[in-house]
């Protein structure tokens, strides 16, 4: 958890990643997710590598898309 981590992609879109204790979620798919969110939209990513804060924004960006 912790503070947001911002970045803007390769389109010039601003983001915001949060990491999420999901633990009490009912049909959460993991212990923990990350949060991208946009102004127009959000992605959940359920696996991510633990040093997800240290990767360039490209990396970042690729990241958001997974599944």
């Amino acid at each position: 958890m912790g503070d947001a981590l911002d970045y803007v992609d390769g389109e010039g879109t601003n983001w915001s990643v949060t990491e999420h204790d999901m633990r009490e979620m009912v049909g959460a798919r993991g212990l923990r997710c990350l949060v991208f969110a946009s102004r127009y939209t959000f992605r959940r990513v359920w696996h991510f590598p633990a040093e997800w804060r240290s990767l360039p924004p490209d990396a970042l960006a690729e990241l958001s898309w997974a599944h």
